[in-house]
């Protein structure tokens, strides 16, 4: 993996509505053959005092390598998920920029974010690729 194929790689069609923007945090060889993904999803969003509010989002995904469509997106951690704290400024407080995940001895995982800008934070999700096999290895660039 080199910044010339990141660079060049089509985008995965579906991930992002219009004024949304993501990425991926992690990926793991899945032994079906699949990409498992943690990730981030983000966009803009106005509060009531017509301020602009960041949202940040951990999203999971299944990546097929041979169709490059990414299958079951979804949400698995926000903001108000994690315990309460403090935010960097104002517009951070709905920010949970995703870390990553470790697994369990119980098959569930710690999913591990930014919080607000300000901490780190951590809380317990399902197995966020099930029905799709089992981690093999982390991807790695």
């Amino acid at each position: 993996l080199t910044a010339e194929v990141i660079e060049t790689a089509p985008l995965i069609d579906g991930l992002f509505g219009k004024d949304e923007w993501g990425g991926c945090n992690q990926a793991y060889l899945l032994s079906s053959g699949m990409v498992g993904v943690i990730g981030h999803k983000s966009y803009l969003e106005k509060a009531e005092d017509g301020q602009e509010i960041l949202v940040y989002l951990n999203i999971s995904f299944v990546f097929d390598p041979e169709t490059h469509e990414a299958k079951e997106l979804k949400i698995i951690g926000t903001r108000p998920c994690y315990p309460e704290g403090p935010a960097k400024r104002p517009n951070l407080i709905d920010c949970a920029f995703t870390a990553g995940i470790v697994m369990r001895e119980d098959g569930k995982a710690d999913l591990y974010s930014g919080i607000s800008d300000a901490e780190a934070g951590r809380i317990v999700i399902d197995y966020p690729f099930e029905g799709h096999g089992e981690i093999l290895s982390t991807l790695e660039g």
